[in-house]
């Protein structure tokens, strides 16, 4: 407990980039992890860094989810990939834009489904305010080699689909 808010900080680092959490729970709040039958419920706020190309500020949101590195990255398996339990990954990412400021580019709505599971990437914008949620659902434990290449497939569409959560492309005087 007495380092879980640096563990978090240090970890959205890797994947966003420089981060700051704000300080005490209101930076992090983690649900009761001894109520094994409920879903783990992480949530995060703070502030990260943009980076800067020209007059235009890239800001990440999102991670993609990996599958291939994780569970397909050979081309052919002989035995079952075990891919652990059933389970759902929801990710959702707000991004507050200032009022002299203005979005250029954002990512694209998806959805990808197959017998295996589904992956699903929506953007919204309301007001000043755009928000990417991803939503991964892993339909099978163990995978046989029979469908190995299908389910490599549909690893690599959910994959490709979540290159496009590098960030929102936003205009204006900083």
């Amino acid at each position: 407990d007495a380092t879980r808010n640096e563990r978090v900080q240090a970890h959205l680092a890797r994947l966003l980039g420089p981060v700051v959490l704000k300080p005490g729970s209101a930076g992090l709040k983690i649900s009761d992890l001894e109520a094994i039958e409920n879903p783990v419920v992480v949530t995060v706020a703070g502030s990260g860094q943009a980076k800067r190309d020209g007059g235009t500020w890239a800001v990440p949101m999102g991670t993609a989810p990996n599958l291939v590195s994780r569970f397909a990255a050979r081309r052919s398996r002989h035995h079952d990939v075990v891919i652990g339990p059933k389970h759902v990954i929801e990710q959702r990412f707000a991004l507050t834009i200032a009022a002299n400021k203005h979005i250029v580019s954002a990512p694209k709505a998806l959805r990808v489904t197959s017998p295996f599971g589904s992956f699903e990437l929506t953007v919204t914008h309301k007001n000043n305010v755009v928000e990417v949620a991803s939503t991964l659902r892993v339909n099978r434990a163990r995978i046989s080699p029979s469908d190995y290449a299908e389910w490599r497939a549909f690893c690599q569409k959910v994959d490709k689909s979540g290159e496009p959560v590098e960030g929102i492309g936003v205009h204006g005087t900083p």
